[in-house]
């Protein structure tokens, strides 16, 4: 089931989007449990186990939202942060924390249907996917969840998983061909990235949520950084 925060320390606007994530679920016949917080310091304590989107006010008693967002980063790589603000300026400081997007107080429920729409149906339709790949004679399923990235090796690729690494007899720009539409991005001739999986860009590296490092080229770099914004903000 989908998971949802409002952390806002002002009640008023706290019921008012608990009163929208309620409404808009049952516009779009979806199921979430929502969870409500009056401070990041109660978020962080009682961080949920597992969280996709969090709707995270700025501007609070003691610790701000985004300080909290840059606590969250450090073990929550996936959950969509989605600020609310008074004011417009915090934009760069949110890229730095990967913000999903901004919605600004006095929030209207047009304004919220228009950015979390979109983004619980994707977030619903991508959890735990599976598809059966059908290449050279053979046929395989891969778990879209568990990808970090693809290496092809001598007219082979090895998937590269949170499990492990298995060998399959496929082409790279077969599994390209199939894999770009759940995110996946051709950083390399050798190398196709899971963009989920992508914490960070330091020059032709790619940095992985498990350290791992896959290189892009210089060819590819700039429609790479670009795929990966666009990825990031969700469109």
């Amino acid at each position: 089931m989908l998971q949802i925060a409002i952390c806002d320390d002002d009640a008023r606007s706290r019921t008012l989007l608990d009163g929208y994530v309620r409404k808009l679920l049952q516009e779009t016949d979806d199921c979430a449990q929502v969870c409500l917080f009056d401070s990041a310091e109660a978020l962080l304590a009682q961080y949920p186990r597992k969280l996709d989107i969090l709707l995270l006010d700025i501007m609070m008693e003691g610790m701000s939202g985004m300080d909290a967002a840059k606590k969250i980063r450090a073990f929550d790589d996936t959950v969509k942060i989605i600020f609310i603000t008074n004011l417009q300026q915090f934009a760069l400081e949110g890229y730095k924390v990967r913000a999903y997007g901004y919605l600004v107080k006095p929030v209207s429920y047009e304004d919220f249907r228009m950015e979390l729409q979109t983004l619980i149906a994707n977030t619903i339709s991508a959890g735990d996917r599976e598809i059966m790949i059908h290449t050279r004679g053979s046929s395989f399923l891969l778990s879209i969840q568990e990808i970090n990235y693809i290496e092809s090796q001598n007219a082979k690729v090895v998937i590269h998983t949170e499990s492990g690494s298995v060998t399959r007899n496929s082409s790279l720009s077969a599994l390209e061909e199939v894999l770009a539409e759940y995110g996946f991005i051709r950083c390399h001739h050798a190398f196709l990235v899971n963009a989920a999986k992508v914490v960070g860009v330091h020059g032709n590296e790619l940095e992985l949520r498990d350290k791992t490092i896959v290189y892009m080229s210089k060819g590819r770099r700039s429609a790479c950084v670009r795929m990966l914004s666009r990825y990031m903000r969700g469109v």
